[in-house]
């Protein structure tokens, strides 16, 4: 533990709080460190029950063009990276904010190729997939909802096929048996 903070100290450092000053030059001026510092003056604000300091606007926070801007280019298809470039951003940071902004209630639809959709499901499942996973995420046939694709799997998992394709050849021959089965009645 440091030592006890004099009354001149905390004076002083109410003084260069409210004038704004840098918690690194306060601490530097006081010969305490910079958590040492905000700590104090958290504390004193709170026993003398003033509000907390309102936060310095960050430099790098999104300005509310660039995520119009974000979310324009993102629901036209472009890449995340293309959207980063053109916005003077990183990937990363731009994916986060993405994130943000649907955690914050923007309906923006998450993209992912057949590719992903397949290794979700995959590594969600433990199934293997295979080439069956072009005709079940396939952008052009949208003859398969996404609740069959649900329930095709849910069967093969709950059934404990090892593939996806067992599971329907398995399907397709119990269809063609009862099918049999009724033309010979």
């Amino acid at each position: 533990m440091g030592e006890r903070w004099t009354e001149r100290e905390e004076k002083l450092l109410m003084q260069m709080v409210d004038a704004q000053e840098d918690y690194s030059t306060i601490a530097s001026t006081l010969n305490r460190t910079m958590g040492s510092v905000i700590s104090k003056a958290k504390d004193m604000r709170r026993r003398a029950n003033m509000p907390p300091k309102e936060p310095k606007q960050r430099s790098d926070a999104w300005k509310d063009h660039e995520v119009e801007t974000l979310i324009h280019l993102f629901e036209e298809g472009h890449k995340v990276s293309e959207i980063a470039e053109h916005l003077g951003r990183g990937v990363a940071a731009t994916r986060f904010k993405l994130v943000k902004l649907r955690e914050e209630g923007y309906r923006i639809d998450r993209r992912r190729t057949i590719r992903g959709n397949t290794d979700v499901l995959r590594k969600a499942r433990g199934i293997k997939l295979g080439r069956i996973s072009t005709a079940l995420f396939s952008e052009q046939d949208t003859n398969v909802s996404r609740e069959a694709v649900d329930w095709i799997i849910n069967y093969a998992v709950s059934n404990g096929y090892p593939t996806l394709a067992e599971a329907l050849v398995d399907m397709a021959l119990e269809q063609y048996f009862q099918e049999m089965e009724n033309d010979n009645v």
